[in-house]
């Protein structure tokens, strides 16, 4: 093997360079990489190949140069004697070109669509400069051939038995599905080498990666030109919990820029297969001949490890996956199907025996009808909700289901890893007949068994029957029954003929259909993958193009028209509601994240996009005991239907939340005025310390917020002074931010004093116990102490802003300025109060009280309303016998220590701080604040599942303030995400 010393003398004697080489890693040529002193940076390439290969690769390069390709190849550099070429006195050869700038795909710290598609498109790219290029070289013998696949076979000895039978599987797929169709698909030379550390990406600004050039052609080959998809396909796969999906990113782009054919695809996961079964092979070999060498065992594991995962996703599947990529029909069947309903338009034996008058069932993750979300994660309630649903309507059956998407199996028990995070199947496959147990099945059309099984597991098909139906030459389908009865399944056999009409099955009661209220799931499948009495019944929601090719509408064999089991309920895409919130919502109504979500279910500490993904919320502090939490909403719902009017007439509700709310606060604060939101409560509260002190001016704190009000906004740095903000209003004075000073103390008392000589006395002081637009700011210890005595020694009133942290938020104590060991005159609730519904309040001393008793009335139309009162109530109650403070407490102990640990490892975390579960983190890096890279992180946090958001005056703080039933195991699905995140910056 060449050594530095080689190349520097070829360098010199031959390029007039003089360079200090940094020799690179390879399978057979030796390949440095050349800094010039003179500044500019090349690529060296010593090999042993014969000149004809050699001068295939300088041709190519070449053709590509002159390609316009938008990305960077090599291009040969003359030597001295001015050709391309060294020979070297051993047979070597050695050759110069230019360096690919960028990082190799394989280090890339974001490998997602962006970058995948940007890699299909490249090749497709390439593929296409390369048609009609040939050199007589290509045309040879070579094991990293997909065409010559077989030459693998050979070695199998060296295999153990598991690894045999992966190798066997594909050597079988490439036999039945690509060797006949080789010599009809397009040939060309290709390049034939698109894996991971052949490949150079560059980053934008949106921190995506995209493809920036390749290089090193010395396995280029004439072979199939579906080959150069193949290839790269089997790397890009690698390491993907979601290989299927990975590929389908590929094909996307490169059929963009090289469209395929139907045959070509037909072979593509075979092929894929072949370059899987040629690197492990490879990988085997050389580490018997040269165990010393790590580099050629670079994807071996990754290699391994795939092929393990495709074993178990059918070929079919995969080959309806990458025609969807390409955006044909992804089941071939399904025209032959449709084509057969269409022309002959048979006529079904009813399935079941649906009466004229049925009801149509919405049970998708928007449903109202459905309601909350224990109505049906609890089995038996769920069962008496279906049954309560159709009795209110007066009917005994409920048709509905087939490509709803559904909340049902959104729990931690049907969760899988995705390639962006969490991922589920809610999209349901099949058509649901509601209706009571024993209710008869019956065969729609002739047929005969295909398979049975009592798939047993909970929320599974139960006893289940595959039907297989040929109603003419080169039509075979298959009709799938659960959730039956277990004596549906004892007079069966596996070929036994079904008659049209004949009885097949009954309704299975609940405690042997898997755990589901009494129905029938009836679904049509064009092919059944090879599976035996089990299917599944829904699938991912980007897949549900290909699920829906692969599993036609049921409602047809039904003798239903098309749609009619679709519920009434208006639903409008994401796109939709843009448009129209664009058209008649106000400009300055902001969305979260790059791409919205479009949000319909929320439950505890999720929330439910409208595509059913479920989203752990660490930043909606509104519902404080958890989203949509049954008590709370029962609270509501039943004092809704019997009252609701004002705080003009007697109601029981309005003291007892009154009395039960003040108990939480210390003694002196026992005065309750309720309003409908925090801004409404901080406005009152302004007027109630300027009515009682007869002054105007109010000191606040530099950075804070405190409502949209004018009133507010008059004492909220962070809109006054931000964007769009009209400035300081004159009788607005502010403290300064406790992190900007070693001594806030002492910088507070300073502030003070300069206030008192320029004879400033503000009616009020008002701040948050813990600023939150600030930053999560956690005041020092006596800070509020120091402030609270300067005002009283004025005469000036102190309020405490704790529409964010209170009722229990902070663990340690039940309102977050208790933390400080003081007593304000005045305290604003809002927010969590209501657990989401519109609800604030003011509590002060009876002398505040009493002194902004002038003889004007205070009303607020809806403020303590008996629902409002209901609701707040209901948060109280839950709070206690959930131990909701105590969760908090001990959660926010265990998450800021993960925070800390995470700090460890990425220095762009300056500080995590907080109290229970009102915490930042902020991203700072030598003083400088990381805003934008805050930014990237929680759109990517979003993708993976998680919602975050930023705050603070530079936006550079993540805020984590999730509803109080977030938990330890929320808090570790957090901190691992957010680690996987901070390592891609």
């Amino acid at each position: 093997m060449p050594t530095l010393a080689d190349a520097t003398k070829i360098l010199e004697a031959h390029y007039q360079l003089h360079a200090q080489p940094r020799q690179l890693e390879g399978e057979q040529d030796a390949t440095f990489e050349v800094r010039s002193t003179g500044g500019g940076t090349y690529c060296l390439k010593i090999t042993h190949a014969s000149p004809a290969l050699v001068d295939l690769q300088l041709q190519m390069m070449q053709r590509l140069a002159s390609a316009g390709l938008p990305y960077a190849t090599p291009k040969p550099i003359l030597n001295n004697e001015g050709t391309h070429t060294c020979p070297l006195p051993d047979g070597a050869t050695a050759y110069l070109t230019n360096w690919i700038p960028g990082t190799l795909y394989a280090k890339a710290k974001l490998k997602y669509a962006v970058l995948r598609e940007s890699l299909g498109r490249a090749l497709g790219q390439l593929t296409l400069a390369l048609q009609g290029f040939d050199h007589p070289a290509a045309h040879r013998e070579m094991r990293w051939d997909n065409n010559q696949l077989p030459w693998v076979a050979e070695h199998l000895e060296r295999f153990d038995a598991a690894q045999r039978a992966i190798v066997e599987q594909g050597l079988g797929y490439f036999q039945k599905y690509a060797a006949p169709a080789l010599p009809h698909l397009r040939h060309s030379v290709n390049y034939n080498d698109a894996n991971d550390y052949n490949l150079m990406t560059e980053r934008d600004r949106d921190g995506h990666y995209r493809i920036a050039g390749l290089f090193d052609f010395g396995d280029a080959v004439h072979t199939a030109t579906i080959n150069e998809l193949a290839v790269a396909l089997a790397y890009a796969m690698m390491e993907q919990p979601d290989p299927a999906g990975a590929a389908v990113e590929v094909i996307r782009g490169y059929h963009k820029a090289f469209p395929l054919e139907e045959a070509e695809v037909a072979a593509l996961p075979a092929l894929v297969w072949a370059r899987l079964l040629i690197s492990v092979t490879v990988s085997t070999l050389n580490q018997q001949a040269a165990p010393d060498r790590a580099y050629l065992q670079v994807s071996n594991q990754a290699a391994w490890a795939l092929l393990q995962r495709l074993q178990g996703i059918p070929y079919n599947l995969l080959h309806y996956h990458f025609r969807h990529a390409c955006g044909w029909e992804p089941c071939p069947q399904a025209t032959v199907f449709q084509d057969w309903i269409r022309e002959e338009q048979p006529e079904f034996a009813p399935v079941s025996p649906i009466p004229e008058q049925w009801r149509q069932m919405d049970l998708g993750v928007g449903s109202l009808e459905l309601g909350n979300n224990r109505n049906f994660e609890d089995e038996y309630r769920f069962e008496r909700h279906i049954q309560r649903i159709m009795e209110d309507d007066g009917v005994d059956f409920g048709l509905g289901g087939y490509g709803e998407v559904r909340p049902f199996y959104t729990t931690d028990a049907y969760q899988v890893e995705g390639n962006s995070g969490p991922r589920w199947r809610t999209v349901h496959l099949g058509l649901d007949v509601w209706a009571a147990a024993g209710t008869p099945v019956f065969a729609p059309l002739d047929g005969r068994v295909h398979s049975f099984a009592d798939n047993a597991a909970e929320r599974d098909y139960g006893p289940a029957i595959i039907l297989e139906h040929t109603p003419r030459e080169g039509l075979t389908f298959y009709t799938l029954y659960g959730h039956l009865c277990r004596e549906s399944l004892a007079q069966l056999e596996v070929g036994m003929p079904i008659q049209k009409g004949q009885r097949i099955a009954t309704y299975g009661v609940r405690e042997v259909n898997g755990n589901w209220p009494p129905h029938l799931h009836f679904q049509v499948l064009l092919d059944t993958l090879g599976k035996q009495g089990d299917f599944p019944g829904v699938g991912f929601p980007d897949e549900w193009p290909v699920w829906r090719s692969l599993c036609p509408n049921p409602e047809l064999l039904l003798n239903l028209p098309e749609g009619s089991t679709q519920p009434k309920r208006v639903q409008w895409d994401g796109k939709t509601i843009q448009q129209k919130r664009q058209a008649h919502i106000g400009p300055n109504l902001s969305l979260s994240y790059q791409q919205p979500l479009h949000m319909v279910r929320a439950f505890r500490h999720y929330l439910y996009a409208a595509d059913g993904r479920r989203y752990l919320d660490t930043v909606n502090n509104v519902p404080h005991v958890g989203h949509q939490h049954p008590k709370v909403v029962e609270a509501v719902q039943q004092q809704a239907a019997v009252l609701n009017t004002n705080t003009r007439y007697l109601h029981t509700e309005l003291a007892r939340y009154a009395e039960e709310l003040t108990a939480t606060l210390p003694g002196p604060l026992s005065v309750v005025y309720f309003v409908t939101s925090g801004s409404e409560a901080n406005e009152l509260a302004l007027r109630m310390a300027r009515t009682a002190t007869g002054r105007h001016d109010i000191l606040a704190m530099d950075g804070a917020y405190h409502g949209h009000t004018a009133a507010c906004i008059d004492i909220s740095a962070y809109k006054f002074n931000g964007k769009g903000g009209s400035g300081q209003p004159p009788r607005t004075h502010l403290m300064p931010l406790f992190d900007q000073s070693e001594q806030p103390l002492e910088q507070a008392k300073a502030r003070l004093e300069e206030l008192s000589q320029h004879n400033i006395h503000p009616a009020a002081f008002i701040s948050e116990s813990i600023l939150s637009c600030g930053g999560q700011l956690v005041p020092p210890p006596g800070y509020f102490q120091t402030v609270f005595e300067a005002i009283r020694s004025i005469g000036g009133l102190c309020i405490m802003d704790e529409v964010q942290t209170g009722f229990g938020r902070a663990g340690e104590a039940f309102w977050a300025f208790e933390l400080q060991g003081v007593v304000p005159d005045i305290v604003v609730l809002g927010k969590p109060m209501g657990n989401g519904f519109p609800i604030g309040a003011v509590v002060c001393t009876p002398a505040v009280a009493e002194a902004f008793d002038t003889g004007m009335e205070f009303f607020s139309t809806f403020g303590g309303n008996p629902v409002a009162c209901a609701a707040g109530r209901a948060v109280l109650q839950v709070i206690q016998e959930e131990a909701l403070q105590e969760k908090a407490h001990h959660t926010g102990q265990y998450l800021m220590e993960q925070l800390r640990q995470l700090q460890q490892r990425h220095d762009i975390i300056a500080e995590v701080r907080g109290h229970g579960l009102f915490l930042g983190v902020e991203l700072s890096q030598n003083g400088q604040p990381k805003a934008r890279e805050g930014a990237y992180i929680i759109n990517r946090m979003r993708a993976m599942g998680v919602l975050m958001s930023t705050d603070g005056p530079q936006h550079n703080v993540l805020k984590i303030k999730p509803p109080l039933s977030f938990g330890m195991k929320e808090a570790d699905q957090l901190s691992e995400r957010l680690d996987t995140i901070l390592k891609e910056l």
